[in-house]
């Protein structure tokens, strides 16, 4: 579905983010473009080893799960961020990184960005970019973030409009359910634009993270800090 896309030059970006199922098959991911820049979910058993890990010199050479690097917590600056803006606040998460490789070998191809997403919810994402070592925290918290208007859009689509239920038994039956479903969408969009109305529910912006609250006045969103959790940073 790729190929045709970039091959009309109509994809102006640079970026390719995709979710585990594409970011567990390597095959996948080494067939993308190589002027084009991923950020790609793992699954927490994925086995990295760190460029460098001077706290504990072992884990540099045996590797590990990115979850049980987790808990070296002398590997990890946790740092604060605004994903984008919700409908009660800012939606705030807490990032880290950290450059590994994929293989034992340690070459160079192999090295990658390591992003840890810790969202409000407590839910920690990881994820693999092929992206230069020069590339800002920030960058990467941005295409991090790309993703939630989309995964929101289907989420409201399966919940309110039916998305996800359908019985069909070709591609074409299938492509004019979600062409129908999309439309509908769209109506339903508009008629919120014009009346103005906002039925939405954003849990992201009110729910507990892990290592840390929210709290303060409903406009806005604040961090109150929990020692004992993850140590953030600003």
């Amino acid at each position: 579905m790729l190929k045709p896309l970039l091959a009309t030059q109509q994809f102006g970006g640079r970026w390719i983010t995709c979710d585990c199922s594409f970011g567990n098959n390597e095959p996948f991911l080494e067939a993308l473009p190589k002027d084009f820049h991923y950020l790609a979910e793992i699954a927490c058993t994925r086995k990295v080893w760190p460029k460098a890990c001077a706290a504990r010199p072992p884990l540099a050479q045996a590797g590990a799960t990115v979850e049980e690097s987790l808990k070296v917590k002398a590997l990890w600056n946790w740092q604060t961020h605004k994903i984008a803006e919700g409908e009660k606040g800012p939606l705030v998460a807490a990032f880290a990184r950290l450059r590994v490789y994929l293989s034992p070998e340690r070459t160079p191809e192999s090295e990658r960005w390591l992003l840890l997403r810790n969202d409000a919810n407590g839910k920690i994402k990881y994820a693999l970019s092929n992206a230069p070592q020069a590339t800002p925290m920030r960058q990467l918290v941005r295409v991090s973030g790309a993703r939630w208007p989309i995964e929101r859009c289907f989420q409201e689509n399966k919940s309110e409009l039916g998305l996800d239920h359908y019985e069909h038994r070709s591609w074409t039956a299938w492509h004019r359910h979600i062409r129908l479903v999309f439309l509908a969408q769209l109506f339903l969009v508009r008629l919120q634009i014009k009346f103005k109305k906002n039925s939405r529910v954003d849990l992201a912006a009110s729910a507990p993270a892990h290592g840390a609250q929210f709290s303060g006045p409903k406009t806005r969103t604040q961090l109150r800090f929990d020692p004992g959790g993850i140590p953030y940073t600003t």
